[in-house]
């Protein structure tokens, strides 16, 4: 489950305080870290008192300066002559000038790249009121080529914005219209915003964090799926409580937290292997099974050692697949998942295919089983996806990703390990294997509860 902390700037000037932390149950793990993203150093005193902390630009503008809208000011202090001076997540700066030496009257509000300065601006307010800047009025814009136009911005209050981490140091970040576990960083796409009296939760681009297919089940095992919409008013699925006492963000008016497991939905959790842990194990597979472990079909991976557990890149070997076993292989899991009233993806050979000779993604190793210990394992979990397998020892492998662009490069026998000059480009490439959420008559992905077994083999 996702705990989180956001921060009242109203209470808190001095920047950002991530937004905390994952936790399980069954764990105790640290919560707590601050984080301030804005380098320019705070000038404390009344003006904190007296002028909105942080606000947004909610209003469209012109082609030229989209750039403009969602960008988030906060406020930094006070110039020489007494005005408020704000700077945004991107780098501009809301000042009342064009000097803000000690004695110069302002006459008007300014956006630039550029502080204090005659130069460049990117729109500004004509008036000589430098107490703080007009939250909703008409400004000049600088258009560019069609030259200076009249319009009308409006600056919302922002109560509250950071960070949605988890534990492992993973932040819940937006990219192409997704919500998705990313190691955290400083980026902007990171940041959230919350509406206390909404609940939605805005990414910079003014989408909103939305729950896919409400309602959802209490019972359900990995949370809550997200996807990032456009914003609605009285949406049940992009209105969110934040719990002080907890940390916890449910949807509101159902008992559902923002889990850990989401948007990762195959797996139960983010990974908890992260790039710097990754050391380039890779395995070589002929296929078409190298893709069925890559897109999630398959988890159980025979092998003949064991004691493994990390991040495992999958590899396709050179040898192309027959077709006939192609089709035999998705006919048999499709009929695995189809009963254990599973929804699937299409299978590789409607998206993708089976490239050869090719780096193909990652999954983790969650455990490894020895053949008898793995047949306990589905005998104990009926409702399971029953996949068998006659192997020495199993592999059990969750949170496959894959590169949309599969990476050609030669392998190696049994595990090997690639070569930092490849490693770097594709942890980039990675991205998260999705599978449908379950309708009223399906069921979720099953996977039982991890213990760790000495299971072991030469290697």
């Amino acid at each position: 489950m996702l705990l989180l902390e956001f921060v009242d700037l109203s209470q808190n000037p001095f920047g950002l305080v991530e937004l905390f932390t994952h936790r399980w149950r069954a764990l105790d793990l640290p919560c707590f870290k601050v984080e301030t993203p804005i380098g320019t150093e705070v000038v404390a005193g009344s003006i904190f008192d007296r002028v909105n902390k942080t606000i947004q630009i909610t209003s469209p503008l012109c082609s030229s300066r989209k750039a403009l809208m969602n960008d988030v000011f906060q406020l930094q202090g006070e110039t020489d002559n007494g005005a408020p001076l704000f700077k945004s997540l991107r780098g501009n700066y809301l000042y009342h000038g064009p000097r803000c030496g000690i004695g110069q009257t302002g006459k008007k509000w300014i956006i630039s790249p550029l502080l204090c300065s005659q130069g460049f601006s990117l729109a500004y307010r004509q008036t000589e009121d430098g107490t703080a800047p007009p939250l909703d009025d008409e400004w000049m814009v600088n258009c560019d080529r069609s030259g200076w136009q009249l319009a009308d911005i409006q600056f919302s209050v922002v109560p509250m914005i950071g960070r949605i981490r988890t534990g492992a140091s993973f932040c819940l970040e937006v990219f192409q219209r997704r919500a998705v576990l990313q190691p955290c960083n400083t980026d902007d796409a990171q940041l959230w915003i919350y509406n206390t009296s909404s609940g939605q939760l805005r990414d910079r681009n003014g989408l909103c964090l939305e729950a896919m297919g409400l309602p959802v089940l209490e019972t359900q095992a990995i949370g809550i799926p997200v996807a990032m919409g456009d914003c609605l008013d009285d949406s049940s699925a992009q209105s969110w409580e934040y719990n002080t006492d907890s940390e916890q963000v449910k949807l509101k008016n159902l008992d559902q937290c923002l889990d850990a497991a989401q948007p990762d939905t195959i797996g139960g959790r983010e990974s908890p292997y992260s790039d710097a842990d990754d050391t380039g194990q890779c395995l070589s597979m002929h296929q078409p099974w190298a893709s069925l472990l890559v897109y999630g079909f398959k988890r159980a991976e025979g092998r003949s050692l064991g004691d493994l557990a990390s991040r495992l890149w999958i590899h396709a070997t050179s040898k192309t697949p027959d077709l006939m076993e192609i089709q035999a292989l998705e006919e048999r899991y499709a009929s695995i998942y189809q009963a254990a009233g599973v929804p699937m993806p299409p299978f590789p050979s409607n998206s993708g295919g089976y490239p050869t000779s090719a780096l193909l993604g990652c999954v983790d190793v969650e455990a490894c089983w020895s053949q008898s210990e793995y047949a306990s394992v589905l005998k104990k979990n009926p409702d399971m996806p029953q996949e068998e397998s006659e192997s020495d020892f199993i592999f059990w492998c969750l949170r496959p990703r894959r590169l949309l662009v599969p990476l050609k490069m030669g392998g190696d026998h049994k595990i090997w390990r690639l070569e930092k000059s490849s490693l770097a480009p594709a942890q980039r490439g990675l991205q998260a294997v999705r599978w449908p959420k379950p309708l009223d008559d399906e069921k979720s992905m099953a996977s039982p509860a991890i213990e760790k077994t000495g299971a072991t083999a030469a290697k």
